[in-house]
């Protein structure tokens, strides 16, 4: 499964690259990305193999429009390809799905080339909120901030009873995430020793509070609290 995603992945790169050689400038007319216009590009699609293959399909005709000079109809598929791309990551992201890292710099490298040829944010918001508006709702995700010094100390006690040589513990940063469904959380990135007595590596860690306590979850290879907080959200947001 995860190689067939990386193979889809790598095509859209292919498609997108395609498009930046082109090197059109697009105008900035106004764009009409209306829901029924998305029901017809999307279909009945909802899982992510199903969405990444509609993703892939109207990147390549829209680098192929664009290769063409008809730089309007280029323009309006490649801003449907990032939307579907963001929707993509953001659902898989809710639902703890394998999320490729080829669709992530595939996507970020259609948005900037997009914007560097004339396509304003404001087209992109129009298209996102349509799409989203026939598309299975996702909860947002949560804000977060560094913390304060007298939030740390209970925070980092938590994470101490989990490792396996307390003392070891080295935290490199902590942020709380903003209340969601009554339960508090934080994340921290740290690195402390393992079995075998030598350090782990970076890692990240979420922290709840319930039941009037801090309790550490299971640590993880992710070093980013931003990319942990579809974790947090899950937990907070179960049934």
């Amino acid at each position: 499964m995860m190689r067939s995603k990386r193979s889809r992945c790598l095509v859209i790169s292919i498609a997108l690259t395609t498009f930046l050689a082109s090197n059109i400038a697009f105008s900035q007319e106004s764009e009409i990305f209306s829901p029924a216009e998305w029901r017809s590009v999307v279909g009945d699609s909802r899982t992510q193999d199903e969405l990444l293959d509609v993703m892939m399909k109207i990147t390549r005709e829209g680098s192929e429009a664009t290769s063409a000079g008809r730089s309007g109809e280029g323009r309006h598929k490649l801003i449907m390809s990032l939307v579907l791309s963001r929707y993509i990551l953001e659902y898989s992201r809710s639902k703890g799905e394998y999320v490729s890292q080829d669709l992530v710099y595939s996507s970020d490298k259609l948005e900037n080339s997009l914007l560097s040829t004339g396509v304003t944010p404001a087209q992109i918001n129009d298209a996102q909120r349509n799409l989203y508006i026939i598309m299975p709702k996702i909860a947002p995700l949560p804000s977060m901030r560094p913390v304060n010094a007298g939030e740390s100390a209970p925070i980092v006690a938590a994470i101490r009873k989990k490792m396996i040589d307390p003392n070891s513990l080295i935290i490199d940063k902590v942020y709380m995430y903003a209340p969601l469904n009554g339960i508090r959380g934080a994340c921290a990135v740290f690195n402390a020793k393992n079995r075998m007595g030598g350090y782990a590596g970076r890692q990240s860690i979420i922290v709840y509070y319930e039941n009037s306590q801090w309790n550490a979850g299971s640590a993880s290879a992710i070093v980013n609290c931003e990319d942990m907080k579809a974790l947090y959200r899950n937990h907070a947001l179960r049934d």
